[in-house]
């Protein structure tokens, strides 16, 4: 089977290029271990964050509140605090599934080419095993 898509957006947070957003909000996710992050509803649907006193507060709160236009806004201003002012403690650090595995900053004129010529690579080994 192959996939019909993936998702990538923590592996471009973490880039040299991403001047928009606080270096202790990317520090924090190259910093992520194995199990640090926690799946809680987001803004727009599921989200994931790293855990820390923000997402476990939000957690918490999720049980308690029904008023959905004030815990959202709650949301939005916890995840502008860790982008924009760096506070990764009391800000929602939004993350993937796998910032335990990234490690470095990128480039992205460099990381895209690279990583659409190790797809080509990979589609002319499978397509030379079926021929």
């Amino acid at each position: 089977m192959i996939a019909a898509g993936f998702e990538m957006g923590t592996r471009f947070i973490l880039s040299q290029d991403n001047s928009d957003w606080h270096p202790a909000y990317l520090q924090a996710l190259l910093n992520a271990q194995e199990g640090d992050d926690v799946a809680f509803d987001g803004v727009y649907g599921p989200c994931r964050g790293l855990r820390n006193a923000a997402s476990l507060e939000l957690l918490g709160s999720q049980r308690e509140s029904d008023d959905v236009v004030e815990t959202t806004r709650k949301k939005i201003e916890s995840m502008q605090r860790a982008q924009s002012d760096g506070d990764v403690v009391n800000g929602l650090v939004l993350t993937g599934q796998v910032a335990s595995a990234i490690n470095s900053l990128i480039r992205v004129a460099e990381f895209v080419p690279e990583m659409a010529a190790e797809a080509a690579a990979i589609l002319d080994r499978l397509a030379s095993r079926r021929g």
